[in-house]
């Protein structure tokens, strides 16, 4: 199963709430999302500044000032986001030495073919797919990327 940290999910749920609600054309605090999307305020405030800094988002400041959107969400793929946020590539325990099986591993390959096979299709995922499209469409990509194969 694969897991997502929590920064990275956080991110994802900033990033679909004020997409969701841009035709509003307004701004939003990030005390107002955090408190719209039960999310910790602090860490709300570190994932925005993380995408204000990529230009993910667009800050204004001042009174009424607020974070909307500034990327067009098919441009901008999963990958990305993790990297961004999570600071580092997925990697599995045989790629970073940190495996105590290492000598006696009879996986290490495959395992490594799996970790380069999620990373690939989190590169195709835009956040658009994530947050709009069908799930067929994802499923299409990880045929495709199979048969390719």
């Amino acid at each position: 199963m694969l897991k997502i940290n929590k920064k990275v999910e956080y991110a994802l749920m900033v990033l679909k709430y004020i997409s969701n609600n841009q035709e509003k054309q307004e701004l939003f605090s990030a005390r107002d999302i955090s408190s719209n999307l039960n999310i910790p305020f602090d860490t709300t405030s570190k994932v925005l500044q993380i995408l204000t800094k990529n230009e993910l988002v667009k800050s204004t400041q001042g009174i009424s000032g607020g974070y909307i959107l500034n990327c067009d969400l098919r441009k901008v793929n999963y990958f990305y986001i993790n990297k961004l946020i999570d600071e580092k590539i997925t990697k599995t325990q045989c790629e970073t030495k940190n495996c105590n099986l290492e000598a006696s591993c009879n996986i290490k390959s495959p395992v490594s073919k799996l970790n380069s096979f999620m990373n690939d299709y989190f590169k195709q995922i835009s956040l658009w797919d994530l947050f709009f499209d069908s799930e067929y469409k994802l499923i299409d990509m990880i045929d495709h990327k199979v048969q390719a194969k």
